[in-house]
């Protein structure tokens, strides 16, 4: 009974916050405060709707890390990792024992794949040659599991224990990203849309963590002494990779993307490029309209995949002037090397994580380790606790990752506005960009700290419009 009261205990805990965080009140209190900073830059019929979505969004985020974090939590001192071990082991063996067994894993993965593809395509997103990669790969990858009776148990382990980690957590990706975006009037996507695209995205990430799991277990058991070291290094060119292939070869996978059509405006962002220092500039639209009211502009990609992409949301809500400054600003990410500088500044804290880890971990399987079946890191059993020990640890580091990414975030914003120099059509993009997400321009100090990785649009619209007062030569 005494085993059962902490559990009893957590459990009423994650109820009762769930229960405070996740309603959504359907108006705010009568003697709620708005700071006035707020009614100056959200128009009257948003501000309630807006400060009610943001809070609703931090309290989201604290507690789907701490459900995570329990999943993880009880999936290790269940032992329910360690069944999932012992079944994988039993049905590797017992399909490496058929005949042809590369063939027969290798045609039922890519089958598998085929139909999920073909499921999931829609009339804007019919089966493209990048999908049909993505299944021959899974083919490539059952063959191997079959021909490779061990590879076949690890890969059997991480299919199943994440579609127990998928189930476990679908319904509440359910309500956050299609119930509340709908609810708030965000999301113009179809529950069928949404589906497809969650499955796609099991498709695609369930095949890299089978090709790369494997790979760092396989670095844990050759290099017991130093397997941090190996895996963190390992880690940065395959992050690489990433940045690389993701706009080619995932991202169309789920949006449609195409050259910005407005030849007008798009000879005015090249210009502005050219005066940027940037040649071959490429610029992108994306069709999101289908799927949300939101506006957005980032860029992507390393190398010749590098892009810069606007939504067609943001194309139809902001002007063409406003547009150039949300481009300046993207390009200033390429030309200050930000996408680099994350890639240097992560790869450090991946290797002081994981040394973290690798001189604890092995104080944790010491003390439970008969409770959760596994003794050692070298099991595949202990991926859960490799999970959840660099999930908190990320957790509790991310207001540093975020100070930094608000720092480059404002860089980006003056080298925007010391190419367009009109600060005051800067200040009025942020102001819509607040309207139509409906963002809180002036979260609580401790919202701002521990989430924002921008900095607040309370101080970017202060800013431009600073900028706007101190530049007499403003266009």
């Amino acid at each position: 009974m005494k085993k059962l009261i902490f559990p009893i205990l957590f459990l009423l805990f994650l109820f009762l916050f769930a229960f405070l965080t996740l309603r959504i009140p359907e108006s705010l209190p009568e003697n709620a405060n708005i700071p006035s900073e707020v009614k100056e830059i959200l128009e009257p019929e948003r501000i309630e709707k807006a400060i009610l979505y943001s809070n609703f969004r931090y309290g989201w985020y604290f507690f789907s890390e701490i459900f995570s974090f329990a999943i993880l939590i009880g999936v290790l001192f269940l032992g329910i990792s360690g069944r999932i071990r012992d079944w994988a082991k039993t049905l590797s063996e017992k399909i490496a024992s058929l005949p042809s067994a590369p063939l027969l894993t290798g045609s039922a993965a890519i089958l598998a794949a085929l139909l999920i593809t073909f499921l999931s395509a829609t009339k804007d997103h019919p089966v493209s040659g990048g999908a049909l990669s993505f299944v021959l790969l899974w083919g490539i990858v059952g063959t191997f599991a079959g021909r490779y009776p061990k590879f076949g148990f690890t890969a059997l382990y991480l299919l199943l224990f994440s579609l127990l980690i998928t189930t476990l957590q679908f319904p509440l990706n359910y309500y956050r990203n299609f119930v509340v975006e709908h609810y708030f009037e965000l999301s113009t996507e179809t529950f069928g849309k949404w589906f497809a695209d969650v499955v796609k995205g099991e498709l695609i990430s369930n095949l890299f963590l089978i090709l790369l799991i494997p790979l760092a277990y396989w670095g844990i058991q050759k290099r017991p002494r130093d397997w941090w070291l190996w895996i963190a290094g390992g880690s940065i060119p395959i992050m690489i990779f990433f940045i690389v292939i993701t706009p080619v070869y995932v991202d169309p996978l789920f949006d449609k993307f195409e050259p910005l059509q407005d030849e007008t405006l798009r000879d005015q962002i090249l210009a502005v490029a050219e005066e940027a220092g940037i040649q071959g500039g490429k610029v992108f639209q994306v069709d999101k309209s289908k799927d949300t009211e939101k506006m957005n502009a980032y860029v992507t990609g390393l190398f010749n995949t590098k892009r810069i992409v606007l939504w067609d949301t943001t194309l139809e809500k902001l002007t063409s002037d406003e547009i150039l400054f949300v481009m300046g600003h993207e390009m200033g990410h390429y030309i200050l090397h930000h996408i680099w500088k994350f890639v240097g500044i992560f790869s450090i804290t991946i290797f002081i994580l994981l040394y973290i880890i690798f001189k604890t971990i092995g104080l944790i399987t010491r003390k439970w380790g008969e409770r959760m079946r596994f003794t050692q890191v070298q099991d595949i059993a202990s991926l859960p606790l490799l999970m959840l020990m660099l999930s908190l640890l990320l957790f509790f580091i991310s207001p540093i990752f975020n100070t930094y990414s608000r720092s480059i975030e404002h860089d980006a914003d003056v080298f925007g506005l010391n190419l367009t120099r009109n600060g005051s059509l800067a200040a009025q993009a942020f102001v819509k960009l607040a309207n139509e997400n409906l963002s809180n321009p002036s979260p609580h100090p401790f919202i701002e700290f521990w989430l924002f990785s921008h900095p607040t649009l309370k101080d970017r619209i202060a800013f431009c419009k600073n900028y706007s007062k101190a530049d007499p030569n403003e266009k």
